[in-house]
């Protein structure tokens, strides 16, 4: 199980927050699975805190993630996710990494316009 997650799901191209922390990205071309309704119903995912509009407050979010990788770079309970839509469908894929930039898991999930405004 992973500690502290960070959601850098505004970013429109997976891997940028990673990249600016020079956390290196392995493409994962694992067999993939669908996960049952009862597996992604225990998933949460907490919310980001206020003021941290991906439009509005780029620069915060910056800071915030430069802050968290800082203090929790060397903790091997730390994973770091990274989420994006798919333009034009109603799905998003998140990427998840450990401290060194591994590969953990990585999913798509169909889901309503609604629902991914909240993530």
């Amino acid at each position: 199980m992973c500690g502290p997650i960070q959601s850098f799901s505004s970013y429109h191209r997976r891997g940028t927050i990673l990249e600016s922390l020079r956390i290196p990205y392995a493409h994962q071309h694992a067999h993939k699975t669908t996960l049952h309704r009862e597996i992604r119903e225990h998933i949460t995912v907490a919310p980001i805190p206020r003021n941290m509009h991906p439009s509005h407050h780029h620069e915060c979010r910056q800071a915030r993630a430069v802050a968290l990788h800082k203090q929790y770079h060397s903790n091997p309970e730390v994973c770091y996710v990274d989420m994006a839509s798919y333009p034009g469908r109603s799905a998003v894929t998140a990427v998840v990494v450990d401290h060194e930039g591994n590969a953990v898991s990585s999913c798509s999930v169909n889901t309503s316009p609604q629902i991914r405004e909240k993530k």
